[in-house]
């Protein structure tokens, strides 16, 4: 089958978002589906460097158009320069998206089965707008969710939206490459390594890092990921520690060297963000 996946993440990007949209076109076309991605550009990448950038097989085509979509005056160059791309492209089989904007742009514009992906409920009255546009659409065959607590906030937010038209599809990830995993391995330091990677905004566990690594000195933690101005927050935080090391940015691409060093991975979420103050820990 012949699918267009619609986003607006740009590519390349440290956003999750660009990850999830990369990783979802090759599974599809590692299920013999034929896949293009339409995604926005701010650098002049080349496509194979994307591949590369963020790890994936080179088994599907990247459209890349001009718009940074993170602003508003972006958004619109890309939506003008989507709807030019989308006029001239031949009408693919289906439409795959999690964007709502392009994604009710090209269902205007084209007769076409698509489906949908959200992973929350539209909280605006825009998102609210076009998520009830896409619903009464003939060519809606299915919208994706990530949890059945999302398919039961959907099917209470339109009562009219039939269940079966729901599919509950969580977030995966790839079956880790094993022999890739050890040739990235290093012979051991004489200390344990800990390790975290993600975002260091609240509610992501930094601070519960920080007051265990003050724990045990004996051990070292590697932290991978987080913006700028938070790694610059809990690197001034946590000066008086000499047991945390902050990795910064990763492509993900080359993030299982970094796995490969580390001997417990740590998840400390939490269900809300949380303020604090290093005094209290």
């Amino acid at each position: 089958m012949e699918i267009v996946y619609i986003s607006r993440s740009i590519l390349p990007s440290r956003a999750a978002n660009s990850v999830h949209v990369m990783k979802m076109c090759q599974a599809l076309a590692q299920n013999s589906h034929i896949v293009t991605l339409v995604a926005a550009k701010i650098t002049k990448n080349q496509t194979e460097d994307l591949f590369n950038y963020y790890g994936v097989q080179e088994n599907f085509k990247i459209m890349l158009l001009n718009g940074r979509t993170d602003k508003a005056a972006g958004l619109l160059l890309y939506l003008i320069n989507f709807y030019l791309y989308i006029k001239k492209a031949k009408p693919p089989e289906l439409f795959y998206s999690r964007d709502l904007f392009t994604l009710t742009l090209a269902t205007l514009l084209i007769n076409t089965p698509f489906l949908y992906e959200t992973h929350k409920p539209p909280t605006t009255f825009i998102h609210s707008y076009l998520t009830r546009r896409l619903l009464k659409n003939k060519n809606l065959k299915k919208i994706v969710v990530i949890t059945g607590a999302l398919k039961g906030e959907y099917l209470k937010k339109f009562p009219s939206l039939p269940a079966e038209k729901i599919t509950v599809a969580p977030d995966g990830a790839d079956i880790p490459d094993t022999q890739m995993y050890k040739k990235a391995f290093k012979a051991k330091k004489d200390k344990l390594i800990i390790g975290y990677v993600g975002n260091l905004y609240p509610g992501r566990g930094m601070e519960i890092i920080y007051a265990v690594a003050k724990e045990i000195p004996q051990y070292d933690f590697n932290i991978i990921g987080g913006s700028m101005k938070d790694i610059v927050y809990w690197q001034n935080a946590c000066q008086e520690l000499k047991n945390i090391f902050f990795k910064g940015f990763v492509p993900h691409g080359e993030l299982y060297i970094y796995y490969a060093e580390i001997d417990i991975v740590l998840a400390p979420y939490q269900k809300i963000g949380i303020c604090f103050c290093l005094e209290q820990l």
